[in-house]
C-alpha cells in the first residue's frame, strides 16, 4: 500500500514538472500566449557590443488588455511591465549582458490566446528577403542610452528584385539612412547608405542594418520604413503573388524580345491593371527610377492580346491594405477549344493558353 501511495506520489510530481516545464523562445519568434500564466526562457550569449549603444530585448503583442509581462535574470533581478499597446514594440534595456538564461512570464489575464513576438537586437538576425520586406518595427521612445541597430543577414536571393523606398522624415541617429546594405563575399561587409533604393541581385547575399531615429528630446525609437515600390523579373506563365500592406505598388517585368504577341490574363482587387512596353535601355533606368513607364491600362479578370513593341513588357499592380492574392499569367500562345474533336500540337517550352468557346455568345472560357 505505502508502495502504491509512493508510486502515485512520483507520477504526479512528475507530471507537474513537465506541465510546468519553460519553454525555450528564440530570437525573432513569434509564440501563442494561452490564458493563464506562461513561462518561457531565452538563452542570452555572445552579445554585439558597441561603444555609446545598448542591447535590447523588444516585445510586441498583439493585444493590450489585461497583459502582464516579467522579465527575470538569473541574479533574480524582476522587472515587471504592464502591456499598454499592440501597435509599438515594448523595450527592456538589457544591462545584465553575462550569458545567461533569461526568464519571461507572461500573464494573459483574458478569454482568448494571443501572441508575441520577440526580438533581440543583440544578435544578427537570418531570414529570408520575403519576410524581411513584411517586416514592420514601431517601438516605443527609449529614454536611455540608444539601442544598437537591428542586423539582418538576408539568405540567399532567389529572384532579381529592386525595392523603391519612400520618403523618410525622421532624423537618423548615427548614420545618414535609416537602411544600410552590403553584399555579403564571405565574411566582408561594407556597409552603403541608402534608404531609397536597393538592388538583390539574384544568387547573392546580402546584409542589412536598420538604424534608430532621434527627437528633438533626445529620445531613440525605431519606425517602420513604408515601400513605394518592387519591381521583380518574371518569366511566362502562371504565378501568384500575395500583395503586401506596407507596398504600394508592384511591377512586373517579363522578357518579350522573341515574340510578336502576348496574351495576359490578370486577376486583382482593382478593375484595371497597368502595363508598357520598354527598350533594354529603358527597363535599366526605370528598375532604378520608375522613369519611362507610359502607364496603359487593361481589364483584370480578361484575355488581353498585346503587340509586343519593345524588348519588355512591365506590368504594374496597386497593392491593397488588406493582403489578397495576384495572378499574373503570360503566354505566348493562344489555342481555342471548340470540339471534342480538335486536338493541338504545342511544342516542348512555349507556354500556351488553351480557352474553349461559348456557343451561344462566341466569347472563350480560360
Amino acid at each position: 500500500m505505502k508502495l502504491s501511495k509512493l508510486v502515485v506520489l512520483l507520477i504526479f510530481l512528475s507530471f507537474h514538472d513537465i506541465y510546468n516545464e519553460k519553454t525555450e523562445i528564440k530570437n525573432f519568434e513569434e509564440i501563442s500566449i494561452k490564458k493563464g500564466t506562461n513561462e518561457y526562457f531565452y538563452q542570452f550569449s555572445n552579445p554585439i557590443v558597441q561603444d555609446e549603444k545598448d542591447a535590447y530585448f523588444f516585445f510586441k503583442f498583439s493585444y493590450d488588455y489585461r497583459l502582464e509581462l516579467k522579465i527575470i535574470d538569473e541574479d533574480q533581478e524582476i522587472t515587471s511591465i504592464k502591456i499598454s499597446t499592440k501597435n509599438k514594440y515594448i523595450c527592456y534595456n538589457i544591462t545584465n549582458l553575462k550569458p545567461q538564461n533569461y526568464t519571461f512570464i507572461v500573464i494573459n489575464d483574458y478569454y482568448y490566446t494571443q501572441t508575441m513576438f520577440f526580438i533581440d537586437n543583440s544578435r544578427e538576425i537570418n531570414l529570408n528577403l520575403e519576410k524581411f520586406l513584411d517586416f514592420s518595427f514601431d517601438t516605443e521612445y527609449i529614454s536611455r542610452r540608444p539601442p544598437l541597430p537591428l542586423i539582418f543577414n538576408i539568405e540567399e536571393v532567389s529572384e532579381c528584385l529592386y525595392v523603391h523606398f519612400g520618403e523618410y522624415s525622421y532624423t537618423i541617429y548615427d548614420g545618414n539612412t535609416t537602411l544600410e546594405y552590403c553584399i555579403l563575399e564571405g565574411n566582408e561587409c561594407n556597409f552603403l547608405q541608402d534608404s531609397q533604393f536597393l538592388e538583390f541581385i539574384k544568387g547573392k547575399r546580402y546584409k542589412i542594418k536598420v538604424n534608430c531615429n532621434e527627437n528633438d528630446s533626445n529620445k531613440y525609437f525605431f519606425k517602420t520604413w513604408s515601400i513605394s515600390a518592387i519591381i521583380k523579373e518574371v518569366g511566362l506563365g502562371g504565378s501568384y503573388y500575395l500583395t503586401n500592406e506596407k507596398i504600394k505598388d508592384a511591377y512586373f517585368i517579363i522578357n518579350v524580345k522573341n515574340y510578336k504577341y502576348i496574351y495576359t490574363y490578370v486577376d486583382t482587387n482593382y478593375y484595371y491593371f497597368y502595363y508598357d512596353f520598354l527598350t533594354e535601355n529603358e527597363k535599366i533606368s526605370f528598375t532604378h527610377s520608375l522613369d519611362n513607364f507610359n502607364s496603359r491600362s487593361g481589364y483584370s479578370e480578361e484575355l488581353t492580346t498585346m503587340e509586343c513593341k519593345n524588348d519588355y513588357l512591365v506590368i504594374k499592380i496597386k497593392f491593397d491594405s488588406t493582403p489578397y492574392k495576384v495572378l499574373i499569367s503570360i503566354f505566348s500562345a493562344i489555342y481555342n477549344f471548340e470540339s471534342l474533336e480538335q486536338s493541338f500540337e504545342i511544342e516542348k517550352g512555349i507556354y500556351a493558353l488553351i480557352t474553349k468557346k461559348r456557343n451561344s455568345i462566341g466569347k472563350s472560357n480560360i
